[in-house]
């Protein structure tokens, strides 16, 4: 099996976050296993890399802020999730920071205008 076969068949394996915590022997067993492929360390070494550099989800926190008159937090709520789904709203705006990652900036994303701000 060729190198760009097996990294595409390991990205979607339903396992794939286990196998970037893996060591490069366990992967190579892995692999001969469920993918009846052989491979030596070396490839086993290119592979992992090439998962985890391949492997770029973060975990985000994206906040909407709004300000609504309501009779209760229930329909405050309500309110807020009515305009969010309506398609022709135009709150639109979010920041978005990288969760976990101290030195991490966000950012304020505003869907109306396509502009992205880098905020302090």
């Amino acid at each position: 099996m060729r190198e760009r076969e097996l990294l595409k068949l390991v990205r979607k394996d339903a396992h794939y976050r286990g196998i970037l915590k893996m060591d490069v022997v366990s992967l190579c067993e892995y692999v001969s296993k469920k993918y009846q492929a052989e491979l030596t360390l070396a490839q086993g070494n290119i592979l992992l890399s090439h998962l985890k550099e391949s492997d770029k989800t973060r975990t985000y926190l994206v906040k909407w802020e709004i300000e609504i008159e309501a009779d209760s937090p229930e329909d405050a709520a309500h309110k807020a999730l009515s305009i969010q789904r309506d398609e022709n709203s135009t709150a639109v705006v979010f920041d978005v920071q990288v969760q976990g990652e101290k030195k991490s900036s966000p950012y304020r994303i505003d869907f109306m205008d396509g502009s992205v701000t880098k905020l302090k």
